[in-house]
């Protein structure tokens, strides 16, 4: 009897080998859980990661991520319909950095509404509302670009000064003291 298993099993270990049994493996990367309700108005974000934000009118998710001198985003937003259902869309980009140390950041200015700075000559933009969306180039190789969408006041102080040259001047931020 055992000569008859060991049979068996010499004339199965060739097929099983033909037949591409092999060990394989694997590999699952956990998705960063999301900061929730963090894409709040005003604020900068300056860290990889998820970040949301959602309420009964609009679920926005940014992902950042890194990769040696470039930082990534993708950017989804959902509104749900009145009759049932959603609709949405995706953007998602990148910027160079001149080293990775730059002081990038993200500027919130509503969870729908961000600005993607590359810490040094670049500023990029990726908008939704009501009339669509739209993304691109707001500065670029530290030449303003073109668009019908304006650059937040808050957002201009937060650029470096030969960047806010770019700008008509804005007024400073809070109430002025009377004389």
């Amino acid at each position: 009897m055992n000569s008859l298993r060991n049979l068996v099993i010499l004339c199965l270990l060739p097929a099983a080998g033909l037949s591409g049994c092999r060990k394989s493996t694997v590999i699952v990367t956990p998705r960063t859980p999301a900061v929730a309700n963090s894409l709040i108005p005003g604020t900068t974000v300056n860290k990889t990661g998820v970040y949301d934000y959602s309420d009964a009118k609009v679920t926005s998710r940014l992902e950042l991520t890194g990769a040696g001198s470039s930082i990534h985003w993708s950017f989804d937003i959902s509104r749900p319909l009145s009759g049932g259902g959603s609709s949405g869309g995706s953007s998602s980009g990148g910027v160079s950095l001149a080293s990775p140390g730059d002081p990038w950041f993200v500027y919130v200015e509503s969870p729908q509404r961000l600005w993607f700075f590359n810490g040094s000559k670049e500023l990029h933009y990726s908008l939704n509302d009501e009339s669509g969306g739209r993304s691109g180039p707001a500065i670029f190789e530290g030449k303003p670009h073109h668009s019908d969408d304006k650059v937040p006041d808050e957002l201009i102080r937060k650029l470096p000064g030969e960047l806010q040259k770019l700008f008509p001047p804005i007024p400073p931020a809070g109430p002025r003291p009377s004389i």
